[in-house]
């Protein structure tokens, strides 16, 4: 039994299988069977982390990580623990990224680059492969969102001690991050660490993912063929490595036979020197020398007989090796004839592509008639409301005026107090939240696409009512512990305050060359448009 082990220690040693700890990508690809839209926070900040900081996060709690159980905190914000059991064979071990209370990660595309800083630093990814995997490690924990039922099937008890329905996995709304989230990332003991190969990506191109992005504009074509150049390089390094290890078996196999020779002709020269002893006879101290010479004799018998059994364990080894080797390159060449009709199926897609692509219309002559061009004129301005957190917060939405159909969604999705106002060349909206490092503040958007055009840069009550008229805007800011009405430009810029305070919840009237607002003592006043004196 012990010869056993010892022999499929050497195999798995000698294909460079024990290495550390790595993402078992097969599990993240279950997650791709069903769809999920992150609902993230889209509004003011009243601080921008940038890539690199937030790759830095995961690069901090993937630092001196060591393979064994254990966890590691960023700022009582983040925290990685390190599940692992090597006592128990089956099931699972995972890597736990922690979303704690204070958490200020309100956006998916963050949360992705925390996760691709940690596996790039804990287990040596490149960029694009950690952002790739952090990509599936979301899709996977929000598909299984509080599934203790499958995640029992799947992961050892040391994990599931630091799961609950309420936590495990990520929810799709960022409002139920913090405190509330533990995004599992599967680990197996596979080789190599990171690099091209180490995803499953056959997982990733499953049947239903690719069936998924042709039913997409352009049948996904672009993303489609750079998977597929992507696994035929995994074929190709896979073939290589196969090679080089053939290469690597065959000098064993050249030293194995050179060693038996070397036994045989040992043996050989035992055989002579015992037949050389028995001719010898002689006195008594010539035979008590034979027989110390017989022990010699005997002893280096003892050790080619070691050296025999060792090289019939290395022979099983390379037999074991051979087999392993075989189903491999049985595999890749599998691999290559997918990609095959994957590139096949890609080309009948591009031509599908091109044949429904209409051809382009002609260019009006100067003496044809043009219709007259369509203007934000014939569009409705809708503010869908949703419960977020307990909040009413907005989107806005551009609607067809003949059909109702609608035409674009404000990337923005916390405006506030259920109110918009029309500029002559913008839609200006309150928007934002106060907590985790957010912010309530103007947001400009263009008319005919509700893009972001501008954020302003001061704070402005959370529940102030904003009022505009040509290019002035009105909102309620704070200044000296006070609330007072500010003027805003057309660049959101804050050109004037009022002199006098006011109640944060006035409303505005806007008559004249006046404003009308109601002051701290709850009195109605009115200031001068341009200049908010009274």
């Amino acid at each position: 039994m012990k010869r056993i082990i010892i022999i499929f220690i050497l195999i798995y040693c000698s294909l460079g299988v024990l290495a550390a700890l790595e993402v078992d990508k097969e599990e993240l690809s279950e997650g791709l069977s069903q769809r999920v839209e992150f609902y993230n926070y889209q509004g003011p900040h009243s601080k921008i982390e940038t890539r690199d900081q937030i790759l830095g996060i995961g690069r901090f709690l993937g630092q001196e990580y060591t393979g064994v159980a254990g966890e590691k905190s960023y700022h009582g914000k983040y925290r990685i623990i390190h599940a692992i059991d090597r006592t128990i064979l089956e099931l699972l071990d995972a890597d736990i990224l922690v979303l704690e209370n204070s958490a200020e990660v309100d956006h998916i595309n963050n949360i992705r680059l925390i996760l691709a800083g940690y596996l790039m630093e804990a287990y040596s990814y490149s960029m694009a492969d950690a952002l790739l995997l952090a990509e599936f490690i979301t899709y996977y924990n929000a598909v299984f969102r509080g599934d203790l039922d499958y995640f029992s099937l799947k992961y050892k008890g040391i994990v599931l001690q630091h799961l609950s329905r309420e936590n495990a996995g990520i929810s799709a709304r960022y409002t139920d991050w913090p405190g509330k989230s533990r995004l599992l990332i599967p680990l197996s003991e596979k080789a190599p660490e990171g690099g091209l190969g180490t995803l499953v990506t056959d997982e990733l191109t499953d049947e239903r993912v690719i069936e998924d992005l042709r039913s997409q504009e352009g049948m996904g074509l672009v993303p489609r063929k750079e998977i597929t150049e992507l696994k035929e390089r995994e074929v190709e390094e896979a073939i290589e490595r196969i090679e080089e290890d053939r290469e690597r078996i065959v000098q064993q196999e050249r030293e194995i036979e050179e060693e038996r020779q070397e036994i045989t002709a040992a043996r050989e020269e035992i055989q002579q020197r015992r037949e050389e002893m028995k001719a010898s006879g002689g006195s008594m101290e010539e035979q008590a020398e034979l027989a110390v010479q017989e022990k010699e004799l005997l002893e280096r018998e003892e050790e080619l007989e070691q050296r025999e059994e060792a090289l019939e364990e290395r022979e099983e080894v390379i037999a074991q090796e051979k087999t392993i080797l075989e189903e491999e390159q049985q595999k890749q060449e599998e691999r290559q004839e997918r990609i095959l009709q994957e590139r096949e199926q890609i080309a009948r897609d591009e031509r599908t592509v091109i044949e429904e692509t209409p051809a382009p219309k002609e260019q009006p002559t100067a003496t044809a008639i043009t219709p007259a061009a369509e203007t934000v004129r014939d569009k409705v301005y809708f503010l869908h409301i949703a419960d977020i957190a307990g909040e009413p917060l907005g989107q806005l939405l551009l609607l067809d005026s003949r059909s109702g159909k609608v035409l674009g969604t404000s990337s923005v999705n916390t405006i506030r107090n259920r109110s918009f106002q029309l500029l002559e060349d913008a839609v200006v909206v309150l928007a934002g939240r106060t907590e985790m490092g957010r912010a309530v503040r103007l947001v400009l958007l263009n008319p005919a696409t509700l893009n972001i055009i501008q954020e302003g840069e001061t704070d402005i009550f959370k529940d102030s009512v904003i009022a505009a008229k040509g290019v002035n805007i009105f909102a309620v800011v704070k200044q000296d512990s006070a609330w007072h009405v500010g003027l805003f430009d057309k660049d959101l810029s804050l050109v004037a305050v009022s002199a006098i305070p006011v109640d944060p919840y006035t409303s505005f009237t806007l008559s004249g060359d006046w404003l009308y607002v109601q002051n701290s003592q709850g009195d109605v006043v009115r200031l001068s448009q341009s200049s908010l004196q009274p």
